[in-house]
């Protein structure tokens, strides 16, 4: 089989033309650019959740701190973080997707062998303690992992969806308010 002299001709054009090289370099390119601009958008949303979390953790403990968790009839973990803590939570951040844990310390106990909580709000410690109670309050955020696959991001399982855990905690000490009992 010979190739006639116009088949070559066309082959050599074919060979030399850089047309299309354009595009394939950008179908070679554009999977990892878009993975690390997907990334890129995951961190700054998790710092922005983080700082956010941490801002409304402050601000709940502060209400427990000065008594007015303590003194709102018939609070329960769910009201303290609806009533207390979401609210302070950016909007696009879900209430649903906020653990809380509130544990109460006597003033000569020890900070040491706590149990770390349970991801389940049903599950959690809810005792904000009277004045004079070290408190600790522990806070976590499922953030939905985004664009970037589970297994990569180190993301677990809530609810149903991929989710990394953003955590928040303080200790403090009660300041002194009226309560009905003196004990922790």
């Amino acid at each position: 089989m010979s190739i006639s002299r116009s088949d070559a001709a066309r082959l050599t054009r074919f060979a030399h033309d850089a047309s299309g090289v354009t595009a394939v370099e950008f179908g070679l390119i554009a999977p990892i650019f878009f993975l690390a601009l997907f990334m890129l958008c995951q961190v700054g949303l998790y710092m922005y959740y983080s700082a956010s979390l941490s801002y409304a953790t402050n601000g709940a403990a502060r209400q427990i701190m000065t008594g007015a968790v303590a003194q709102t009839a018939g609070i329960t973990a769910d009201l303290f973080r609806t009533q207390f803590l979401c609210p302070l939570l950016p909007g696009a951040m879900s209430c649903n997707n906020v653990v809380t844990n509130v544990i109460t310390v006597p003033a000569n106990g020890s900070f040491y062998g706590l149990p770390a909580p349970q991801m389940d709000n049903t599950k959690t410690s809810f005792n904000v303690g009277n004045p004079g109670c070290y408190v600790i309050l522990q806070v976590y955020y499922a953030m939905p992992v985004v664009g970037i696959p589970p297994m990569l991001s180190g993301a677990v399982n809530f609810n149903g969806t991929p989710s990394l855990f953003i955590n928040s905690n303080t200790v403090f000490l009660n300041e002194p308010y009226k309560a009905g009992a003196a004990s922790c």
